[in-house]
Parts: C-alpha cells; sequence; structure tokens
C-alpha cells in the first residue's frame, strides 16, 4: 500500500513542470454518507457453530447513513491536474440488522478516521469545472460496542478497531464563485477498509447455563456519498 501511495505522490510531483495557472488551496467539505453491503459475518474469523455471534449464513448489512466532514490542502498545477491532501471524519454510522428471519436483533456505532493523497483531472469551461479523481491512503474505522438480542438471549461484543489501506473515486463539477474560490458539487464513492466486533459473551444465566464465549465478526465499510465543497486557491 505505501508503495502504491508513493507512486501517486510522485505522479502528482512529476506534473509541477507545468506552472500555467498553478497555485497552492485550502479545502473544506460537508458530505451526506450512505453506507451499504457491510457484509459483517463469521467467515473471517474462527467461529464455530457454538461460538458464533451470527446464525449460520448470516449477513449484517445495513449500517444506516451518516455524515463526513473533510479538510485538507492541495496544489494546481495547471487548468488540467491538482492534487490535495485531506483528512476525514466519518460518523452517525449504526448497526441495526437483523438475521435468522429477524430473530436476532443487532446494534453498535460506527465511526471513521482517513487521511488519502487525492489527484483529479479537470478542465476549465467558463465558469465551470468538471473534474474526476482517485484517491489512496490510510483509514481507521472503529465500531464502539456492539449488542444484540435473540429472545431471551443477549449477547455483547466490545468495541473494537480496524486500520489499514482506504481508496476512493470521486466524479463532480466545481462552479467559480470568484477567480479564487469555487464551489463543488461531487459524487464519491470509499472503500474504507475492515470493521470488526471483539470477542464477546452470551448472557444465558436467564436459563442456567452462565454466559459463554463468542467469536467476533467481521464486515467492510463502504460508503457512497454526496458532497458539497469550497476551494481557495491563492
Amino acid at each position: 500500500m505505501k508503495r502504491i501511495v508513493i507512486i501517486l505522490a510522485l505522479v502528482v510531483l512529476s506534473a509541477a513542470a507545468v506552472q500555467a495557472e498553478s497555485g497552492i488551496y485550502v479545502k473544506g467539505e460537508l458530505a451526506y454518507s450512505s453506507a451499504f453491503d457491510a457484509g459483517l459475518d463469521n467467515e473471517r474469523t474462527t467461529a464455530t457453530a457454538n461460538d458464533d455471534q451470527l446464525a449460520a449464513g448470516s449477513k449484517l448489512d445495513d449500517i444506516g447513513n451518516g455524515t463526513s466532514f473533510g479538510l485538507g490542502f492541495g496544489y494546481v498545477f495547471n487548468q488540467y491536474l491538482r492534487a490535495d491532501i485531506t483528512g476525514y471524519v466519518r460518523s452517525g454510522y449504526e448497526i441495526d440488522d437483523s438475521s435468522f428471519n429477524g430473530a436476532q436483533k443487532f446494534s453498535g456505532d460506527i465511526d471513521s478516521k482517513a487521511i488519502l493523497v487525492n489527484l483529479y483531472a479537470q478542465k476549465e469551461l467558463g465558469r465551470f469545472v468538471p473534474y474526476i479523481g482517485v484517491g489512496l491512503g490510510y483509514s481507521k474505522n472503529e465500531i464502539d460496542s456492539f449488542s444484540y438480542t435473540s429472545g431471551g438471549l443477549k449477547g455483547k461484543g466490545p468495541g473494537n478497531d480496524e486500520s489499514g489501506f482506504a481508496w476512493q473515486v470521486a466524479a463532480g463539477i466545481g462552479f467559480k464563485l470568484t477567480e479564487k474560490l469555487f464551489l463543488d458539487f461531487e459524487y464519491r464513492y470509499a472503500d474504507l477498509g475492515e470493521i470488526s466486533v471483539g470477542k464477546g459473551e452470551n448472557d444465558l444465566t436467564e436459563f442456567g447455563l452462565g454466559k459463554v464465549d463468542l467469536e467476533g465478526i467481521k464486515g467492510d465499510l463502504r460508503v457512497q456519498e454526496a458532497v458539497l465543497g469550497l476551494r481557495y486557491v491563492f
């Protein structure tokens, strides 16, 4: 992953030879973020039929919607190419799903932080600047707690962090409010890596069986986002 980021950075730096209409810029953005196909299941763990948190063959896909905030700085190399480094904070996702024909109910909160190097190809058309982009970087995803109910059974798992490679693609259009200030409208797809729940326990004390250890579950944090941003070029 580090090699890929380095290669992208070299491509960005090599474009500095073209100096027309160049300049440093800063940006801020707010996005509506919709997570999908989380695929939380036991298949990536060592769970067996006796200690899994999900019924066999079940997956939790619905982790809801959230918001994304981004701040970054970059460089416009020319009218066709720019790049930036941006940090993102995403929150508001929540496991709210069921398995085994609705018999098991699950809940848990999910947050994510990421930093990516983004490269954009663009074309100025008067006051409009359509663009496409790709980003590579690092993310850290956290589920702060996890619980489920199944009839009279109650289970829970501790919060867990997963960190690693993240990537995204984007397409949008910028509008020149002034010669220096741009308003961006963007669609973005981001794959932020894995999410997971640590090992927990199933509370069977009501049935005189005490507490039974459970394996964790793993899935992925994938999002589609509608982004509104501002860029200022110095």
